[in-house]
């Protein structure tokens, strides 16, 4: 289902890309740079159309550092913190500022965080939901 919305995505947001007369430059000037064939947006929306998850799966193996990975939520809490929780990541509350919240058993109210101090596994990166109640 994801791979399916990506791609309708992927494919309708091309479209998109050209319609001021600076993005045809841009466009124009990517080709030229990179020497692209003519053909290049046929031959790149083939392969999305044709791409399956086993493919993507695979690349994101091959190509993606997880346990270098942030995973950065925004949004209401109230409907997505339980569901952030259930998925086995450690969850780091930050305030509009980045400053952690207080926690349940916490006796700091702030502190500012620099760096996660915890080396996460691959595939197991911090999730941050950010307090919506706060319109910054």
């Amino acid at each position: 289902e994801e791979l399916a919305f990506t791609k309708n995505s992927m494919g309708q947001g091309e479209a998109l890309k050209y319609e001021t007369a600076m993005q045809k430059a841009g466009f124009i000037k990517r080709i030229l740079d990179y020497k692209l064939e003519r053909t290049f947006t046929e031959k790149q929306n083939e392969v999305l159309k044709n791409i399956t998850k086993q493919e993507i799966d695979e690349l994101a193996k091959r190509n993606l550092q997880y346990d270098k990975m942030v995973i950065l939520v925004v949004g209401d809490k109230s409907k997505v913190f339980e569901s952030l929780t259930k998925l086995g990541y450690e969850v780091i509350e930050l305030d509009a500022d980045g400053n952690l919240l207080k926690t349940e058993g916490d006796n700091n109210s702030k502190e500012e965080v620099k760096k996660p101090e915890t080396v996460y596994p691959p595939g197991k990166t911090p999730v941050k939901p950010r307090n919506s109640g706060n319109p910054r």
